[in-house]
């Protein structure tokens, strides 16, 4: 896994979950191309996590436990480690789809230089059910208003993290998301799909809690006003509405109208009380 200047880097961030991370670690060892160097960052765990990672320090490029500012303060410090051309991060919990992804992935970055080259993913709910998530091959400016590429399941060319810099440490759950779509405005060109399923994404992560949701959309809407003009960002809220069924583009005219959602948050437990009676 001390593959410096290799073609992939893989980043694997944890806290204080030892036994995901272990599940992380193995999965990467398993692969049968190990032409990339792995980093793995953990954010001062007061688990077993830190242990795991000095008994095994051998086994990875670069390794280290400290405090940190969160998810993607982490991520940036493995990018700062990393000298892989692309970077593939994968949480501690979340594995590889099978044993052949590395070298399925080499073999296509031998032949294409794409700044992002996505891939499927197989989210494992907490129940053990799978669903398979499958991006469109071809992404338009609508696919973001209320999509994203799953964050594991993405190569990403490392100098653009130069060009376009680190991930946004003012977003603490959709840094990732503003990324991509900052990338995609101005180079569409640089995505492309790899008809593969990357990795196994277990459900349950902060940005999976329900609890987090309404934070999730008010950061997804501050990143798509803040990288979209005006005229753009109407143009794909109206789109999105449409595909809706009508009760739901009457929600979502509800939740755009300050004073009538307010209204409504306050009105719809009396609405649904009644209508249990």
């Amino acid at each position: 896994m001390k593959q410096e200047n290799a073609i992939l880097s893989i980043i694997t961030i944890n806290y204080n979950d030892c036994v995901g991370l272990k599940k992380t670690v193995e999965s990467v060892s398993a692969q049968t191309n190990q032409s990339f160097e792995y980093i793995i960052i953990d954010g001062g765990s007061t688990d077993a996590s830190a242990s795991y990672l000095k008994e095994n320090q051998s086994s990875f490029a670069y390794s280290c436990s400290e405090i940190d500012k969160g998810i993607y303060d982490a991520q940036n410090k493995g990018i700062a480690k990393s000298t892989g051309k692309y970077l593939l991060f994968l949480n501690a919990g979340d594995t590889l789809n099978t044993n052949q992804v590395v070298d399925e992935f080499i073999k296509h970055a031998t032949k294409s230089d794409k700044g992002i080259v996505y891939g499927n993913s197989m989210i494992i709910s907490p129940s053990g059910a799978e669903k398979l998530l499958t991006p469109p091959a071809k992404l338009d400016l609508n696919f973001w208003y209320r999509n994203t590429l799953n964050h594991q399941a993405v190569f990403i060319k490392k100098n653009l993290f130069d060009v376009y810099g680190l991930y946004n440490m003012n977003f603490k759950i959709c840094a990732d998301f503003e990324f991509f779509l900052k990338l995609f405005v101005k180079e569409s060109a640089s995505f492309e799909y790899l008809p593969l399923t990357i990795c196994n994404y277990f459900e349950g992560g902060f940005s999976a809690n329900p609890a987090n949701y309404d934070k999730m959309l008010a950061e997804k809407e501050a990143v798509l006003k803040k990288h979209l003009s005006y005229k753009e960002y109407a143009q794909i809220r109206r789109a999105y509405v449409r595909s809706l069924p009508f009760r739901k583009q009457v929600l979502a005219g509800i939740y755009k109208t300050p004073v009538v959602n307010e209204l409504f948050r306050k009105i719809y437990p009396l609405i649904s009380r009644s209508a249990k009676k």
